[in-house]
């Protein structure tokens, strides 16, 4: 019984070490008629280029949503203290042609991310 007990916390505290995932890690806000600020954040055992993966994939979720087909990233800026990777990225969409084209980024970003995306074409 002693045994199994320690195998149960071993195994919840490996699972405390994984990497953010996807669904919780970020947060977005609308800053004006189409375009939105978005900010992530990923645990210290996470690279930086996870915290800027998982915003490229929420902006090209709400372009979805948004009905739009592609977005500009007008500004962005990720930080690393050794605990915690945050940032942000402003977003402006667009009908038509822009920076990132949404549909291709989804199909890119879920499978670099293992994720399933909520918007699907």
């Amino acid at each position: 019984m002693k045994r199994m007990v320690v195998l149960f916390a071993a195994v919840a505290l490996l699972a405390g070490c994984s990497a953010t995932p996807y669904r919780k890690g970020y947060g977005d806000v609308q800053v004006g008629v189409s375009s939105f600020q978005i900010r992530t954040w990923v645990n210290g055992f996470s690279p930086r280029s996870r915290a800027e993966d998982i915003a490229m994939l929420r902006a090209a979720e709400l372009a979805c949503f948004g009905e739009f087909d592609s977005f500009d990233v007008t500004e962005k800026s990720f930080l690393a203290d050794g605990q915690i990777t945050n940032g942000f990225m402003t977003v402006d969409y667009k009908h038509g042609t822009g920076q990132y084209d949404a549909k291709f980024l989804i199909g890119v970003m879920e499978k670099k991310l293992d994720a399933k995306s909520a918007c699907h074409y």
